[in-house]
């Protein structure tokens, strides 16, 4: 598959969070809609490098929700996505292979791989391939999309993300800890997760030293 030869990102679920996971992990948490494309470009060029410095220090998890509108009728509530219908649609298969695996690098693989795929054309059959990553078929995941487990998981998808998210107009959206974030811009995600480090990681202090070079040359040419 074309990811392959670029790149991936990321895992998600549980409405509540688990303390015995994140006891000594950064949460870092992707709130984003899987047809937009900022947070494709978000997602694959610069959060999944970010993970793949810093994955023994972060729980990674990702929430395929976004820009939705929920309408109750007849006792069931119905969802309108930003980008149409197979925005929902493949929320929900996202969200049913995301359940299905607790490999955060995986799931990292299993999401960077339908973003990529979903550049050029809305494929199902390139999106259920990707299934292959966490051991899944695509019809398995396009079953669980399409019947009432998928529609739950993405009600808990937007349960979740009223908890944490306070301003829609900005998207993709990272929490940090369970506290929204504001980037400067998407090459800050690196720099901004090292402070909550306190710069411990190596690539933290790989960036911190470049930093401080880029600093003393600009000290001498003044």
């Amino acid at each position: 598959m074309k990811f392959y030869a670029l790149v991936i990102l990321l895992g998600i679920i549980s409405l509540q969070p688990s303390l015995q996971q994140s006891k000594n992990q950064l949460v870092v948490t992707l709130f984003y809609e899987p047809l937009c494309p900022f947070c494709r470009s978000y997602f694959t060029d610069h959060l999944y490098y970010t993970y793949l410095m810093l994955q023994k220090y972060i729980r990674l998890e990702l929430v395929p929700y976004g820009n939705v509108t929920k309408e109750l009728h007849n006792l069931e509530y119905t969802y309108k996505c930003q980008h149409g219908p197979n925005e929902c649609l493949l929320s929900q298969f996202q969200a049913c292979g995301l359940i299905r695996s607790t490999d955060q690098r995986s799931q990292a693989e299993f999401i960077g791989c339908i973003e990529s795929e979903s550049k050029t054309a809305f494929n199902l059959k390139a999106f259920g391939a990707c299934g292959s990553i966490l051991g899944l078929s695509g019809k398995e995941l396009m079953t669980c999309a399409l019947g009432p487990e998928g529609l739950n998981l993405f009600g808990l998808h937007g349960e979740k993300q009223k908890l944490y998210i306070t301003n829609l107009n900005q998207i993709p959206w990272l929490v940090i800890n369970y506290k929204q974030v504001k980037l400067e811009k998407p090459e800050d995600t690196l720099k901004v997760l090292c402070q909550y480090l306190k710069n411990e990681p190596l690539a933290c202090k790989e960036i911190l030293l470049s930093s401080n070079s880029q600093n003393s040359i600009v000290m001498k040419q003044n």
